[in-house]
């Protein structure tokens, strides 16, 4: 995505992403994401998807203003005809 940033028409329309990742949990890739991309994001929306029901991650995620969506997984059908509306 990086050599992207310049071209807004190549970055990606939605980006799934988890809490709780290997190498970066899903909060600091949000924190590197407005780092790397700041005001070429609009076109671009994330959908938080985790296990976890902790209020706090979720509070967290409600409150970035990158995050479209959070959803719990298991991912259902219902998620992408909410998505339509986003």
């Amino acid at each position: 995505m990086v050599e992207n940033q310049e071209n807004s028409h190549l970055m990606p329309e939605i980006i799934f992403l988890d809490i709780y990742m290997p190498v970066m949990d899903g909060f600091e890739f949000l924190e590197n994401y407005k780092l790397l991309f700041k005001n070429k994001t609009q076109n671009c929306k994330i959908v938080m998807v985790s296990s976890s029901i902790d209020n706090s991650d979720i509070s967290r995620a409600k409150l970035d203003e990158n995050v479209a969506l959070y959803a719990t997984k298991p991912i259902s059908k219902n998620l992408f005809n909410d998505m339509i509306f986003f």
